[in-house]
This record gives C-alpha cells, sequence and structure tokens, in this order.
C-alpha cells in the first residue's frame, strides 16, 4: 500500500522532538535573494526529518501494520475506514494497540 498525498486540503503534523541542545548560527550570503532562497531547503530538510521519524517510529510499532498506522494517523482515519476501505489485515483490538504503541514512541523520541 503505497501513501500519496493527493488533494490535499488540510494537513497537520506538529512532531518535534524536544531539542538536546539550542544553537544559534550565523550564516553569511552573498546577497538577500540567496539567504530567501535558503529558505524553503532548510524548512524541507526539517521536515524530512520528522517525516523519517515518522515513518521510522510507525515501523517499529508494528512492521507489517505501518503503512496503516501510518495513513491513519497522517489522515485521522478509524479502524473502521481502514477496514472498509483498505481491508486491513487485523482485527481493531491489535490494530488500536498498535496505534497506541505508536504514540508511546512517539512521545518517547521526542523526549
Amino acid at each position: 500500500m503505497d501513501i500519496k498525498i493527493k488533494g490535499v486540503t488540510k494537513a497537520i503534523l506538529k512532531i518535534i522532538p524536544k531539542p538536546k541542545e539550542t544553537l544559534s548560527l550565523l550564516v553569511p550570503f552573498e546577497t538577500r535573494e540567496d539567504a530567501i532562497d535558503a529558505v524553503p531547503q532548510i524548512i524541507k530538510a526539517q521536515l524530512n526529518d520528522r517525516i523519517e521519524m515518522v515513518e521510522k517510529i510507525a515501523k517499529e510499532a508494528d512492521d507489517y501494520l505501518w503503512q496503516y498506522i501510518l495513513k491513519a494517523v497522517t489522515e485521522n482515519l478509524s479502524y473502521t475506514h481502514l477496514k472498509t476501505r483498505f481491508d486491513i489485515p487485523c482485527g481493531k483490538d491489535m490494530y488500536y494497540d498498535r496505534y497506541r504503541k505508536f504514540f508511546w514512541l512517539l512521545n518517547k523520541a521526542r523526549g
């Protein structure tokens, strides 16, 4: 099952690991435009790290059901929806056990 985001009208992700340290950095750029052009690249790198963390934790919660967990978390889908639409290969109790495990692991990773 591939997870594709198509026609997204709303997405809320707030997955920010608690920093162990903070650091201020002064980066010189040749021009103001160069500095402005760098901002989307920095944001993209941060988002990629967070997306990778969420995927890793979903796999850690259950390496067989991780894509269903990820889909449910990112699209706010219930077990019933996953079962009806995607024929999730497990029962409700097992799914919600892994779903809770995902959030427990995520909370642990965030510190």
